[in-house]
């Protein structure tokens, strides 16, 4: 049997994994496993690595940019190249893709500027993190990009564009260009906002809602009230601003039907407990009928802050009752299902919980009690 070495992802077709490009560092890369490369002065995003990676897909050619979904697979795990794959049940005519095709999908981070400290965020994604370092990464939230977006793609061809960060909203480059930008209420405008921020602030997302209307507002909450995985988190600016938005992105003089509102939570050792809460919260405005889409994104053993501990408390797992069941979706259960699995499943890990408590003590004057 040949072995099927094709990815779709390069292509620029699939919404959920765009090609991600980092004004600031004027790079780019066509998906989150491979190494970014600088944005090419002549194509722009197009890089001559990116039509070579296309032509050896198109080949059915191992591609060595692609290497770290061939050894997940080459070990027996499930690669991300695998995962995606699952979302495409219409055959795919490799013969016929065009190397030096448009991406019709991407990812643009102008800045990273935040006014935040998430537990786990990168610190090149958060100027916050960067200047606690003691400057051992440069400084780039006030960062004036070199190459203006509109000249590195063709915008009339996009599908979608999602604006990340650092914080999109706190940027003025950002918000001038999501201003400027050509109106089409086809292409679909994706923000990932933080939403921990003052009127002024929220009026400029408001104002290009109102001009882009087909849009999708993604933010996190990880715990309500006090959220110790965010560091400087304003629980009453975000809950004001996330209850305005379910009002206006499901008001369809407002926005074009389809309009997402999207909640990530991200568990980890720190807010494990509070996750029932949030889910409860959420609840709170699926039984109005309004249709909030959720995720609850585990960060898995390995990294700083997993969910490690033998002893964890039971009372994490999340129960819904028979009758707000019916405000669920199959995805919100298969979500819920999962968290509670996790939880029952986890194992404890001493090197795992020593760099939870250093990170702790380091990075939020906590008090870490010894672990037996």
């Amino acid at each position: 049997m040949i072995q099927d070495n094709r990815c779709t992802v390069p292509f620029g077709d699939h919404p959920g994994y765009t090609n991600d490009i980092d004004l600031y560092k004027q790079t780019v890369s066509s998906c989150c496993k491979i190494v970014k490369v600088p944005i090419d002065p002549i194509t722009g995003i197009l890089t001559p690595e990116l039509v070579a990676l296309r032509k050896s897909i198109i080949k059915n050619e191992r591609n060595d940019q692609c290497k770290a979904c061939w050894k997940t697979e080459d070990a027996g795990w499930l690669s991300l190249r695998k995962r995606i794959s699952t979302h495409f049940t219409n055959p795919i005519n490799w013969d016929k893709l065009d190397p030096f095709q448009p991406i019709q999908h991407i990812g643009v981070m102008f800045s990273n500027k935040c006014q935040m400290m998430c537990s786990y965020c990168s610190p090149a994604a958060s100027s916050l993190w960067e200047k606690s370092l003691n400057g051992t990464i440069p400084i780039i939230d006030n960062y004036n990009p070199g190459i203006e977006l509109q000249n590195i793609l063709d915008i009339s061809k996009l599908k979608s564009i999602k604006f990340t960060g650092g914080e999109p909203m706190l940027d003025d480059n950002c918000v001038d260009f999501l201003r400027s930008m050509p109106i089409d209420y086809n292409r679909e405008i994706s923000i990932n906002t933080n939403l921990s921020y003052g009127k002024n602030v929220f009026s400029k997302l408001l104002d290009i809602i109102d001009r882009h209307q087909n849009i999708v507002i993604a933010t996190s909450l990880d715990s309500v009230g006090d959220n110790i995985t965010r560091k400087f988190f304003n629980w009453k600016l975000w809950n004001d601003n996330f209850t305005k938005l379910t009002e206006v992105i499901f008001d369809p003089n407002r926005c074009k039907p389809g309009s997402i509102l999207h909640v990530t939570v991200t568990v980890g050792m720190l807010n494990y407990t509070h996750v029932p809460a949030v889910i409860e919260y959420l609840l709170k405005f699926k039984r109005a009928g309004i249709n909030i889409m959720f995720d609850l994104s585990p960060i898995t053993s390995g990294a700083i802050l997993s969910l490690s501990a033998a002893d964890i408390d039971k009372t994490a797992l999340i129960t819904v009752s028979a009758e707000d069941q019916r405000y669920l979706t199959a995805r919100d259960q298969r979500m819920i299902l999962a968290h509670n699995n996790m939880i029952k499943n986890s194992v404890y890990d001493p090197i795992i919980q020593e760099q939870t408590d250093s990170f702790l003590r380091q990075h939020y004057s906590i008090t870490v009690e010894p672990h037996s």
